[in-house]
């Protein structure tokens, strides 16, 4: 006769580890890594020609002169007889709106390694040139560099130094006010 067996004498068995589980610290550990790095990139987001920019310390608001027209760069290159060398001729600006009377634009030029250029030997090896825009009347600039061609909505500014053309990588265009 048998007796009243509560137990077994098998080896309970071991209950399987989810697969979940492996996920969940997966996920975990995921969103761990991820939030500080998707926060800071959110923070450090900057739109040009927006209302607004952020930071992440607080919020500015940028303006341009010009609104949804764009101004036109176009550099242009001069041959030199002497040494057969193209070099750097006058940079036209055009599409300047009359809202920017009084603005100033400085010029940057850079070579390929994002290393900025010098424009001017005549003021001791200056690296912009700068021009006030007046709406109504001739353009008045530094003596970095010469300017010509006022006219309305534009003007063309040549720098004094002789620069390669082949040295130019990009030309940048700061405004500011006066």
């Amino acid at each position: 006769m048998n007796t009243l067996n509560l137990g077994s004498d098998e080896i309970p068995a071991t209950k399987k580890k989810s697969n979940t589980r492996n996920l969940k610290i997966a996920l975990g550990l995921a969103a761990v890594i991820l939030v500080p790095t998707i926060g800071s990139t959110l923070a450090g987001s900057i739109t040009v020609s927006a209302a607004t920019i952020e930071f992440g310390q607080g919020f500015t608001s940028t303006v341009t002169c010009n609104g949804a027209s764009a101004i036109t760069i176009t550099p242009t290159s001069t041959l030199a007889a002497e040494d057969g060398l193209f070099y750097l001729g006058p940079i036209t600006v055009s599409g300047i709106v009359t809202a920017c009377d009084g603005k100033i634009f400085t010029f940057k030029v850079l070579n390929a390694a994002s290393a900025v250029q010098t424009v001017s030997d005549t003021v001791g090896s200056t690296t912009f040139c700068r021009v006030v825009f007046d709406k109504d009347s001739t353009y008045s600039t530094s003596a970095n560099c010469t300017i010509s061609n006022g006219a309305s909505g534009g003007f063309a500014v040549a720098p004094t130094a002789s620069l390669l053309a082949s040295a130019v990588y990009k030309i940048t265009l700061e405004s500011s006010s006066a």
